[in-house]
């Protein structure tokens, strides 16, 4: 290690910690997952015809870990009940059979291979995460959607990319996606969640504001969730997609109305 240059060294040593931490706790694949999901598309090695990349490489780690766990008799590794897997496992044999007959295996095997790790990601998150994994798992997925958003902001500001996305004095955001459209449907997907806990969030440090020992936690809590949930929004505006504004309002409008007992009994009825 000593002969080899400070970067490897670094990524070997980073590299055999998280194994070593992934073979004693599975669940945090899934958190490094959570963080890589948006970034997969410019972490991948061509393989035949198709490619792998490191979305790819934690799914089939963190499987392998929990099946060693599993395998080990640990009494914290059983099998829970995975409803949603029934309604999946149908769609996978079908995408299965249809690329049997595919004409371009290059664009059959992707698919095949990403929806089947949809299945193998649902069947971890329920085996793996618990109550007490809920809120940092939330925050792991809208940090990794605030730095995405932060990369298109910069893209929107500075104007990196291609001439077509290209807006007046700005550019269109796209992120690690390559278009603006699939970046801000990422984006979208994550900023009811951070409107839903920084609801909750300001709620619970404005209750606990007076307890001494809870305030300054409640509040940063509160303060840093808030904060994602800005950067977030202005990923998807800076993005110029007017399908996600749409989905986006319908989204908040729903948030807000479930929050507020009026609003809930407005929606039912």
């Amino acid at each position: 290690l000593a002969l080899l240059p400070l970067k490897v060294t670094a990524f070997l040593i980073a590299s055999v910690t998280f194994t070593l931490a992934l073979l004693l706790r599975p669940v945090f694949g899934l958190f490094a997952l959570a963080l890589v999901i948006p970034f997969s598309a410019v972490l991948r090695l061509p393989l035949g015809p198709t490619s792998i990349g490191a979305t790819d490489l934690l799914v089939g780690a963190t499987g392998f870990a929990w099946f060693l766990q599993f395998a080990s008799r640990n009494p914290r590794y059983t099998i829970r009940k995975s409803p949603l897997l029934w309604l999946i496992l149908p769609f996978l044999v079908v995408l299965l059979y249809s690329t049997l007959a595919a004409q371009s295996l290059e664009h059959a095997i992707p698919e095949l291979i990403k929806w089947s790790e949809v299945a193998l990601v649902y069947f971890l998150g329920v085996q793996l995460l618990d109550e007490r994994h809920r809120l940092p798992f939330v925050l792991f997925l809208l940090l990794a959607a605030a730095g995405e958003a932060t990369i298109g902001i910069r893209q929107f500001v500075f104007r990196i990319g291609p001439e077509a996305f290209e807006l007046g004095r700005f550019l269109r955001a796209y992120g690690t996606f390559g278009q603006p459209n699939p970046f801000a449907g990422y984006l979208g997907l994550a900023l009811p969640m951070g409107l839903a806990l920084s609801l909750w969030a300001s709620h619970t440090a404005w209750v606990r504001r007076k307890q001494a020992g809870q305030a300054v936690r409640s509040g940063f809590l509160a303060l840093l969730i808030l904060g994602f949930t800005a950067v977030i929004t202005a990923g998807i505006v800076a993005s110029w997609t007017r399908g996600a504004w749409l989905g986006v309002t319908a989204s908040v409008v729903a948030v807000l109305g479930l929050y507020s007992l009026s609003g809930h009994i407005i929606i039912l009825l």
